[in-house]
């Protein structure tokens, strides 16, 4: 069975505030990291924005949902996957009324 794109969206989501958890994690600890994966741009690409053309409510969206799950203790992926749904729906919003 093919995801739907929300759930593509969603799990990306996810996965990019896990990989930002664990970075910060590894920087609490005295480990350099200088990764940029950039999945907000895969992100918008997937609700059809120029990804070299963000707008910046979009982008301050985002990293305010990023910036509070870098906040948040890893348990398990359910409290990600709340705030990334969230998240996901302000970014949908903000699509719809950008066209």
């Amino acid at each position: 069975m093919i995801p739907s794109k929300k759930t593509v969206m969603l799990n990306l989501i996810v996965e990019d505030f896990c990989l930002q958890q664990f970075l910060n994690g590894m920087e609490n600890i005295g480990f350099t990291t200088s990764s940029e994966y950039n999945f907000h741009k895969i992100l918008a690409s997937l609700l059809d924005l120029d990804p070299e053309n963000i707008p910046d409510e979009w982008l301050n969206t985002y990293y305010k949902y990023y910036d509070t799950a870098c906040q948040l203790n890893y348990h398990d992926k359910k409290d990600l996957f709340i705030l990334a749904n969230k998240c996901l729906k302000e970014l949908i919003v903000l699509n719809i009324f950008s066209l």
